[in-house]
Formats: C-alpha cells, sequence, structure tokens
C-alpha cells in the first residue's frame, strides 16, 4: 500500500527534477547559447564583437554606463564610430538576446537585395512590439501588410500634404501663446510632444476632436495608484512602459508571463494600453471632418475597421514621438552652433517669413519649396542626432550569407544608425554639425567631394533603407521643419546650466537628458 509519504517523497522528486532542468535550461538560455553565438562570431574579421562576453546584461552595460553619466544612452554608439569604421558587421547583445548590426553599406545593400523575399520584418512580439503587435509595421511584407502601408502612405504622401501645413502652423504658434511663458523654465521636449500630438491629432482626426484628446483616462501607476491622464501623456508612457519589458528579468526567464500578460507589470502595462486604444477608437469612429486622415482611411473598404484603428495607432504613437524629439534636436541645435541659427534666420528673412506673415497664415509649401537651407538644416539634425536611435528589427526567413558572414534564419537583425551616422570613411568631418555639407554649391561640399565623403547611398538611416522604410517620412520631415521655422521667426531661446557645453546632451528617444529651455518672445 502506497503512503501518503511516499507520495509527497514522489511529488518532491519530479518537482525538485522539475526545478532542476528549468535551472539547466535557463543556463543554456542565459549564458551558455548568447556565448556560443559570440564564439562564432568572433573569428570574423569584418564582425566586430567585444573582447569580453559580458553574460545576462550584454550590451546594455555601455547604455547605463552613460546614463549615469548624465549623457544619453547611445552615446556609446557615437563613441564607437570610429573604431568601427571599417566593419560591416557589429555583434551586440540586448539583454541575452544576440542582434547582428549592420554597419557597412555594402552590408546593407546586400541586405536590401533580399527585402522582403529573404529578409523581412520581424515581429519579436515583445517589447513595443507588444504595443502595436497589430499595425502594419511591426509585420512581415505579406501582400496585405503592404496593402496597408500603401494606404497610409498615400494619405501623408509629400504631395497630399501641403493641407497640413495650416494645421501644424497653428499647433506651433498655439504652444507658443499658451504654453511657453517667458518666467518660466520648460522641458522642451515634453512643450514638442504637445505640439507633434496636437498637430497629429487635427491631422488624423480633425480639430472637434482635440476635446477627446485632452479628456483625462485612468492610467494604473507602478504602484498601484490611478493617475488621470490625457491621450498624449497615455500612449507615451504605455509604449515606454512596454519598451521597458524588454530588460525586466522575466521577459527573459519566464517569456510566457510575459506574452500572456499574467503578472504585473505585464498585465498593468496591457490594461493601460487597452484603455488608450479604447480612447483611439472614439476619436477615430467619431471623426466628423470630411478632410481628416481618420474620415478618408475609414472610407476604404478594403481594410478591416480593426487594421484601420491600429494603423492610426501606430502612426499616432511612433510619428508624434519620433517628429517631437526631431524638433527638441534640432532647436537645440541651433542654439548649440548660432552662427547656423543665424544663417536660417537670415534666408526665413530674406523669403518674407516674417513674425506677422506667419501669424496671417500665409507660411505655405511653396514658401518651404524656396527654403533651401531649412532643409539642410533638418536633414543635418537627421544625421547628427536621429530622434529614434533603434531602427526596425529584420530577420531572415531562410539561414542567409552576408559579406561572407552566415547569419542563421531567424536572428535578428537591425540597421545600426548611429556609428554610421558619425562614420570618417562616409562623412567628412562628422563631429561636426555642418547643414553646408548637403548645399552642392557650398566650399563644405566641394571639400567633402574631394575628400570622397559626401555620405553615400545608405548613409544616412534616420527613416530606415529598402522597401520598408519610414511610411511617414515625408510628415515627420514637413512637421519639423515647419515647427523650426515658426520657432526660429516668433522666439528666441536659451538652455539652463551646462546644457549646451555639455558632452553627451542628446534628445533622442529614450534620452533621460532634461532639455530644459527658456525663451524669449520679444528679441
Amino acid at each position: 500500500m502506497i503512503t501518503l509519504t511516499a507520495i509527497l517523497w514522489k511529488l518532491a522528486i519530479y518537482f525538485g527534477l522539475f526545478i532542476l532542468a528549468y535551472v539547466i535550461y535557463l543556463v543554456y538560455k542565459l549564458i551558455l547559447s548568447p556565448y556560443l553565438v559570440y564564439l562564432k562570431y568572433k573569428k570574423y574579421s569584418n564582425v566586430y564583437t567585444t573582447d569580453r562576453f559580458y553574460p545576462l546584461i550584454g550590451d546594455v552595460k555601455d547604455a547605463l554606463k552613460d546614463m549615469k553619466d548624465g549623457k544619453a544612452h547611445y552615446c556609446n554608439r557615437i563613441r564607437d564610430a570610429d573604431k568601427l569604421k571599417d566593419f560591416d558587421m557589429r555583434l551586440r547583445y540586448e539583454g541575452i538576446d544576440p542582434v547582428m548590426l549592420i554597419l557597412s553599406n555594402e552590408a546593407t545593400e546586400e541586405i536590401i537585395k533580399m527585402m522582403p523575399h529573404h529578409v523581412d520584418r520581424a515581429d519579436t512580439k515583445k517589447g513595443i512590439y507588444k504595443a502595436g503587435k497589430h499595425a502594419f509595421i511591426f509585420k512581415p511584407s505579406t501582400e496585405k501588410t503592404m496593402q496597408r502601408r500603401k494606404l497610409m502612405v498615400s494619405e501623408v504622401s509629400f504631395n497630399r500634404s501641403s493641407r497640413f501645413v495650416p494645421f501644424i502652423v497653428q499647433s506651433t504658434l498655439d504652444i507658443i501663446d499658451n504654453c511657453m511663458d517667458e518666467s518660466k523654465v520648460h522641458e522642451f521636449v515634453e512643450i514638442s510632444n504637445v505640439l507633434t500630438f496636437d498637430a497629429f491629432t487635427s491631422i488624423l482626426f480633425g480639430s472637434d476632436q482635440k476635446e477627446l484628446a485632452n479628456k483625462k483616462y485612468p492610467f494604473v501607476m507602478p504602484d498601484g495608484s490611478t493617475k488621470g491622464m490625457c491621450l498624449r501623456d497615455c500612449v507615451i508612457n504605455s509604449f515606454k512602459d512596454h519598451y521597458s519589458q524588454l530588460f525586466h528579468p522575466l521577459t527573459a526567464m519566464a517569456r510566457f508571463l510575459s506574452d500572456y500578460n499574467l503578472c504585473n507589470p505585464f498585465k498593468r502595462d496591457q490594461k493601460n494600453l487597452d484603455t488608450y486604444l479604447n480612447a483611439l477608437k472614439k476619436m477615430f469612429e467619431n471623426a466628423k471632418d470630411p478632410n481628416s486622415i481618420s474620415k478618408r482611411i475609414l472610407a476604404n473598404s478594403d481594410l478591416s475597421h480593426f487594421e484601420k484603428l491600429h494603423d492610426i495607432n501606430a502612426f499616432m504613437a511612433a510619428g508624434a514621438e519620433t517628429s517631437s524629439h526631431g524638433v527638441a534636436s534640432t532647436i537645440f541645435l541651433l542654439k548649440k552652433f548660432p552662427e547656423k541659427l543665424e544663417k536660417l534666420r537670415e534666408e526665413l528673412k530674406n523669403h518674407g517669413v516674417t513674425k506677422e506673415y506667419i501669424r496671417q497664415g500665409k507660411f505655405s509649401m511653396e514658401d518651404l519649396a524656396e527654403l533651401d537651407y531649412l532643409s539642410y538644416v533638418v536633414k543635418e539634425s537627421f544625421r547628427y542626432e536621429s530622434p529614434g536611435p533603434e531602427a526596425f528589427v529584420y530577420t531572415p526567413k531562410r539561414d542567409i550569407t552576408i559579406r561572407g558572414v552566415p547569419i542563421p534564419k531567424g536572428m535578428m537583425i537591425r540597421n545600426e544608425i548611429y556609428s554610421t551616422h558619425y562614420n570618417p570613411n562616409y562623412w567628412y568631418k562628422p563631429f561636426e554639425f555642418a547643414p553646408e555639407r548637403f548645399d552642392v554649391e557650398s566650399s563644405f561640399y566641394a571639400e567633402a567631394r574631394k575628400a570622397g565623403k559626401t555620405g553615400p547611398t545608405h548613409s544616412r538611416r534616420t527613416f530606415g533603407v529598402g522597401v520598408r522604410s519610414c511610411p511617414g517620412m515625408s510628415f515627420a520631415t514637413l512637421e519639423i521643419k515647419i515647427a523650426v521655422a515658426v520657432f526660429s521667426v516668433m522666439i528666441d531661446w536659451t538652455f539652463e546650466g551646462d546644457l549646451l557645453t555639455r558632452e553627451g546632451a542628446r534628445f533622442g528617444i529614450g534620452s533621460e537628458v532634461p532639455c530644459l529651455m527658456r525663451i524669449k518672445k520679444d528679441y
């Protein structure tokens, strides 16, 4: 007869074996498997690997050091540009996950030729990919995905952008008039977030939907309390929280808890995301303005209501956030290099773009087309300080070889942005903020051309490369140009403390460096 003690003993043995097996699995998953990948690529002379393997934290250690030193978390990539200049690829670890970063233009060209049949957008189903998991920008390039992409691109293309100019100009003026007090210090990234979100809201849903956008929605905080947030703060905090999940121990050790949102922070983050999506759905369905993007997309019968909603979500979240950091960085750089600001203001003045001209609503696409130096400033800002330091993830559908290096099916691939933007093989004086590098009539361009360093194809990667490059590139560029022009004409500004001279003061997405600004409306 089997006794209770014997049963409990057997259960204890089985449980112990299960724990042992799980520990072995974790050791393999967290340490051994990443280390084997490290050893594999260390032998390739055109793949950069670190001198030592750092288990668990991977290259996150470099970002943490930057942040500890009061710098933007991606400054280490800029510092590494010179030592990476002759490599095709770099093996990087995002926590425990190995990622192959594409450095050289030659490697990039080979990747592009394989898109999308052999190399395609990867849906990692974690981090911000969870927050936007149903949007086309995170999906592989199926016929349906490309149909959805085409619809969104058609709505925000350069040819249709002229109707957006008044919204963006007015949103910028509203920010100056209502949110920027001369007696106060402003966090300019937050100000830019308000600006770009308001502009996006008007363009996507119509100006009559601002009440819903400004309404307070319940957002659950880490301590369990609930805080009322407007839609803008909901989306920013929701995507930020989902990004933080990448570095949560449970994401690596018990992935199913993250996948199914079985415990906090995953459960809480999903609840907040649902709150935001429900609010967005109301705005989407209540759009009345016939010229709004939402109204036009709703009229399309080729896509489901579900698909349209989630594509609007991705456009709102990714577009507004990226543009706001682009505006903040450009405004900062213009004050850091004041001779460039004066040159821009001189161009605006010579073309009749004055305070009165802007207030009267006359600023138009025709003006923008004639403002060459403004275009050079924004292009150089994208190179010098890309708003998004991370490119989208791709993956091979089968085993492939790039520049003689084997990359297995399923491995994550990213185009490296910053190391390429500062690669001295591609760019003349890469650490100099020089809008003139894009002016073919300038002496700087002549020197760069003589040196053979004019930024060849694929050297600018802010908006990605290939068939899945950013669908909102034209719109984002337009919004940043207008905001920078209006700010440059309407106000003067300075930054607090040593920001203008401090090494590592950068304001791309994820930077925790405060962008503290004071303004002067009469100058």
